[in-house]
């Protein structure tokens, strides 16, 4: 089956690849960095050619809520119209626990707005919410510091 990985060169989008490729399945990598852009649509309906499914790997460094939001929202909202017009038969979005009811973190409210933007979007799908990975704790702690303080 070929599946498009989105965030294909990130931390889970490189071992989701990975792993699909060992299935034997065919994975198509999609990031920016291969020139692919959910954000502007940018070659999106090329990379999308004959992909059965999506998995949504996309993440975002921002921390200003607006901004999260956009990025997650507008993305996926290009991401969706491009698989329609491609055909795809299933979008799947990786997206974590708790973020629903977890306020005042950026990240928690742009992965909201792409929980909706999927549940609104046209090709059928998943979400898969996963906990946080060993390695992010640091990160979130990081992000609430100030100064000898973590909140």
């Amino acid at each position: 089956m070929r599946i498009a990985v989105v965030g294909a060169t990130g931390r889970i989008g490189r071992l989701t690849v990975a792993a699909l490729g060992g299935a034997g399945h065919e994975p198509v990598a999609i990031s920016r960095s291969q020139g692919v852009d959910v954000t502007t649509g940018e070659g999106l309906d090329q990379a999308l050619a004959g992909a059965h499914a999506v998995i949504d790997t996309t993440n975002t460094q921002s921390r200003v809520e607006e901004q999260t939001i956009a990025f997650f929202r507008d993305g996926t909202r290009n991401l969706l119209a491009a698989e329609e017009r491609a055909g795809v038969g299933h979008h799947v979005l990786l997206s974590i626990v708790g973020i629903h009811e977890a306020r005042g973190n950026a990240h928690y409210a742009g992965k909201r707005a792409q929980e909706e933007s999927v549940a609104q979007g046209g090709v059928p799908w998943t979400i898969v919410a996963a906990t946080q990975f060993f390695d992010f704790p640091l990160m979130v702690a990081l992000w609430t510091r100030d100064g000898d303080t973590v909140t």
